[in-house]
């Protein structure tokens, strides 16, 4: 509610006259539009062209937009200056004009530990040049934590088979398999992981 006799505000655009310029209405700066500036990266819930190369009717082509797929492709500095200037060469480069781009297919992105200790194993430093080795860029291979299992003990040994050819199973030990509240089990070979969705990660390109 606006107090009585104070003048209703005036918002950009619904000025009578020329309007005013302060800082109230700061005008946008390079490389930012909308709010977003080059080199943010966002999750991107469609399939893109570049990705698949099949183009149906629910596809995006970014050949005509300002994002491209965090997929580590190399760019001329020339013609991304404003991307350069944010990441450098950061991920990595190809000869002396082109730098590489985030390589995040397949990853999870984690925030930076900053001294927190959330992130307390040791990172493998990003391919190109960093202030922090272990900040922006750096990676971090699946891993376990150190945990412990109920261990399910057989006291006697277990008799199979019928009649004369009984065999005695020696007793055994074992921890089983992590298992959902159905019984089935929820086990990879291959890595340990969260529960997930794939997402197109894309980068603010200009």
């Amino acid at each position: 509610m606006i107090p009585p006799g104070f003048p209703r505000p005036v918002f950009p655009g619904q000025f009578a006259g020329p309007e005013p310029d302060h800082d109230f209405f700061p005008r946008p700066l390079p490389g930012i539009q909308h709010g977003l500036p080059v080199g943010a990266v966002i999750a991107f819930p469609g399939e893109i062209l570049q990705q698949t190369g099949k183009l149906t009717a629910a596809i995006t082509d970014l050949r005509y937009m300002p994002w491209m797929i965090c997929d580590g492709s190399a760019l001329l500095i020339s013609e991304y200056p404003e991307l350069f200037r944010v990441i450098g060469m950061l991920y990595g480069k190809q000869g002396e004009d082109h730098f590489l781009l985030p390589d995040y297919r397949g990853y999870f992105l984690r925030g930076v530990d900053l001294g927190h200790l959330r992130d307390p194993d040791a990172r493998t430093a990003p391919p190109g040049p960093a202030a922090d080795p272990g900040g922006v860029g750096s990676t971090q291979m699946d891993a376990l934590q150190d945990h412990q299992h109920d261990l399910t003990i057989s006291p006697t040994p277990v008799t199979a088979g019928e009649g004369p050819l009984k065999a005695a199973v020696p007793a055994s030990s074992q921890t089983g398999f992590v298992c959902t509240t159905d019984g089935s089990p929820r086990v990879s070979q291959k890595e340990t992981r969260a529960i997930n969705i794939a997402v197109n990660w894309l980068i603010k390109t200009k």
